[in-house]
């Protein structure tokens, strides 16, 4: 399978609500994907926070990728499901915008703790289909 579709099917496994969101929305996986993967995530994150991807990346191989893009996910979803930071009937719905800039300029602002993304990674990692980690390497 392609990386989008493994990428896919891990965030559908995860994070189901920010899966349909993103499909709802009309953003496609390769929008954001192609520039973390490529990158190492080092055009996205802080150096600081980038180089414990790299460590990672460099110990355990390709799924290291998919996990951090997972686990960013993971501490953008509320703003992902929620673009003003409210709920119920008054609150914004997300749309493409909304899920870009967060997903985009918003990111490297929320994530600038290495110790809080390298916790999230090894939960992703932890609850990680076997099968889906097989399909990475």
């Amino acid at each position: 399978a392609c990386r989008a579709q493994v990428f896919g099917q891990l965030c559908a496994q995860q994070l189901p609500a920010v899966a349909r969101c993103i499909l709802d929305v009309g953003l496609t996986a390769e929008m954001f994907l192609i520039e973390w993967f490529m990158t190492v995530f080092s055009k996205c994150l802080s150096v600081d926070v980038a180089s414990v991807v790299w460590d990672l990346f460099l110990l355990d191989g390709e799924v290291v990728l998919y996990c951090t893009a997972i686990a960013l996910l993971r501490i953008q979803e509320p703003a992902i499901l929620h673009p003003d930071g409210r709920r119920g009937p008054h609150a914004a719905k997300p749309d493409l915008e909304s899920c870009a800039r967060v997903l985009g300029e918003e990111l490297r602002k929320r994530v600038n703790d290495p110790d809080e993304l390298l916790w999230h990674i090894m939960q992703v990692r932890r609850r990680a289909p076997q099968q889906l980690v097989a399909e990475i390497r």
